[in-house]
């Protein structure tokens, strides 16, 4: 059986249709497109599958990679803890550790990831002390349509198939 949700909530909204034969769930709207098939979530209903779900793994499902995007101020904020770790562990003198936070303040806020290591790895002391370990260094976060959509559609979207559900039975 498919149905089929139009979801509305101030200025946001989405179209969303299950297909509990198939497994099938799509969405799209003003957070764009969303979409997979689960074909094996056991015994369950594909809306009770999908009350149940977890953000992260909903959007690793529906988006893939397209789910994050580069965090720049969480990759600053990765570096500085990195360089503290590295001076308690003994790893980085105090000089080393002054240059290598100085170095941090000098990086430019980019939405690249690529261009973020570039730029750390171009640094004297940041390069010297992050080369072995530099696919560790960009953060990532969950994209601002995926967070939208589930913190406005979504919670929305439940509502509507746990109302369904009870007016089912």
């Amino acid at each position: 059986m498919t149905e089929f949700y139009k979801i509305y909530v101030g200025m946001e909204w989405s179209h969303i249709t299950i297909d509990e034969e198939s497994g099938t769930f799509m969405a799209t709207g003003s957070f764009g497109s969303f979409g997979h098939i689960w074909n094996s979530i056991g015994d369950r209903t594909l809306k009770e599958f999908l009350a149940g779900i977890d953000r992260q793994y909903f959007f690793e499902k529906t988006r893939g990679a397209t789910a994050k995007t580069f965090d720049f101020d969480r990759s600053v904020k990765a570096l500085k803890e990195q360089i503290i770790d590295m001076r308690r562990q003994g790893d980085l003198t105090k000089d080393e550790a002054r240059r290598a936070w100085r170095e941090v303040g000098w990086l430019d806020h980019t939405s690249s990831a690529h261009h973020f290591v570039d730029q750390v790895l171009s640094e004297e002391a940041l390069g010297r002390y992050f080369r072995d370990d530099y696919w560790d260094i960009p953060q990532f976060s969950l994209s601002p349509d995926c967070v939208g959509f589930w913190e406005v559609i979504w919670t929305t979207f439940k509502a509507a198939i746990s109302t369904k559900k009870e007016s089912a039975a």
